[in-house]
């Protein structure tokens, strides 16, 4: 996304050049996919029980899915739980 940024051309189609807020919008329909992983690492962060800004970090990097004997199945049967 950056790199598109740098070289960045209006569009066109022949010799059509879209207008500014179809380029605009465009552009915002690329960054919705994109900006929810800083604002979920931000969250993240943020929440997490960790008293410094590294113990947050290491946590918030460890999975938080554990799999678990099932009871009803025995031993050779696991499942998926969160914590």
């Amino acid at each position: 996304m950056f790199f598109s940024i740098i070289g960045y051309t209006p569009l066109t189609y022949g010799e059509y050049v879209y207008p500014d807020w179809a380029n605009a919008l465009g552009w915002v329909i690329a960054s919705l996919s994109l900006i929810c992983v800083p604002i979920g690492a931000v969250h993240e962060l943020a929440t997490n029980k960790e008293p410094s800004l590294l113990g947050r970090l290491k946590n918030s990097l460890r999975p938080r899915i554990t799999a678990r004997t099932s009871p009803r199945h025995g031993d050779e049967k696991s499942y998926l739980t969160a914590l």
